[in-house]
C-alpha cells in the first residue's frame, strides 16, 4: 500500500493517536508511539513548552531553605523559586550528603520558612554584611503551638 503523504514510498505504519497511514517519513517513532507529522506536532510544542519553562526556572540559583511544619517537622532543602500566589513550592531535600526526589509543600502546613546559607548554620567572622535596620512597627506573632 502507497503512502498517501508521499505516493512513491510503501507505508511503515499508522499514526497512534489519529490512525492515519503513513511512510517511514510521514510517521515517527516518539516516546514509544508512532505519530504523524501532526499529532506529533502537537507534543513537540508540549515538549518544547515544557523544556522552555524548566530553562526559565533554571535560571536562577536554588535556594537553601529550612522548612519547619506546624507539626514539629524539620526538613532542610533547596528550592528554584516560591511563588506566594500558589498553593505551596516543590522542595529537594538535603539529608547531609545526597538530594532527594522533590516533593511539594503546602503552604497550609508550614509555621515558617528560612532562607539559609548553608545547612550547619556556621557563622564565618570573615562574611561581614551590612546591618539590617527594620523599617516600621516591631510586632510578636503567637503562634497556634504556643510559641512566641
Amino acid at each position: 500500500m502507497k503512502c498517501p503523504m508521499h505516493p512513491k514510498h510503501e507505508v511503515a505504519g499508522y499514526c497512534a493517536d489519529c490512525g492515519s497511514l503513513g511512510c517511514a517519513e510521514g510517521v515517527k517513532l516518539i516516546q514509544g508511539r508512532l505519530l504523524c507529522t501532526r499529532c506529533y506536532r502537537k507534543v513537540y510544542d508540549k515538549l518544547a513548552e515544557d523544556h522552555q519553562r524548566e530553562a526559565k526556572r533554571r535560571k536562577w540559583q536554588k535556594q537553601r531553605l529550612v522548612v519547619r511544619y506546624a507539626d514539629g517537622r524539620i526538613m532542610k532543602g533547596t528550592s528554584y523559586t516560591i511563588d506566594l500566589h500558589s498553593h505551596g513550592f516543590h522542595l529537594t531535600p538535603f539529608d547531609g550528603q545526597v538530594e532527594a526526589e522533590n516533593i511539594h509543600v503546602s503552604f497550609s502546613d508550614l509555621k515558617a520558612v528560612f532562607f539559609v546559607r548553608d545547612f550547619e548554620g556556621k557563622f564565618d567572622s570573615k562574611d561581614v554584611q551590612q546591618e539590617w535596620v527594620p523599617e516600621g512597627s516591631e510586632i510578636t506573632v503567637f503562634f497556634p503551638d504556643g510559641e512566641v
